[in-house]
């Protein structure tokens, strides 16, 4: 008796850390995915600034050209 209430808590011990690692697993994956999503908006922010920096500059090159 005492050797099958071993065996149900054993089995009941794995299948919490079975979950337990599951869990773990998911949130790993979610925060690879934030951490992905957070590289590309950073370099989304600088490609911009980079555009506006030099389109600006651009541009105002084009209009002095035009206008002499």
């Amino acid at each position: 008796m005492e050797d099958e209430d071993n065996r149900s808590g054993h089995g009941a011990f794995a299948a919490l850390l079975s979950r337990l690692l599951a869990i773990a697993e998911q949130v790993n994956q979610l925060l690879k995915e934030e951490l992905e999503r957070r590289a590309r908006l950073d370099e989304e922010k600088r490609l911009s600034s980079e555009q506006e920096m030099f389109m600006s500059r651009e541009f105002d090159w084009e209009f002095e050209q035009e206008h002499r």
